[in-house]
């Protein structure tokens, strides 16, 4: 039986999405930007130790995903308010890893 689909077919697409390829070159991705994320953290000191890097599959995607209590402050900057020190810049791991995929 031929299937004829609308090229802007929403079923068409997911269809599509969640065939062997895409799945495999999707999985692909997430496992090198969470790879980037890994050495990347590497780079500052004890943190590597202390965040959990993984890529977990939606009901269609594959996500990278760093784990940790203070990520959005790690990734992105937050105030010091313990020594006073002013903003301290967030280290965009998630940003630079998924930029390097591109």
């Amino acid at each position: 039986m031929i299937v004829v689909y609308r090229a802007n077919s929403k079923r068409f697409n997911r269809q599509l999405a969640l065939t062997g390829p895409v799945q495999q070159g999707l999985r692909a991705k997430a496992e090198a930007v969470a790879q980037t994320m890994r050495a990347l953290a590497a780079g500052h000191g004890g943190l590597p130790a202390k965040v959990a890097v993984e890529h977990t599959r939606g009901k269609v995607d594959w996500f990278a995903t760093i784990r940790h209590e203070h990520m959005l402050s790690i990734e992105v900057g937050h105030l010091d308010e313990v020594f006073d020190s002013g903003w301290v810049p967030g280290l965009h791991i998630a940003r630079d890893a998924a930029a390097a995929h591109k």
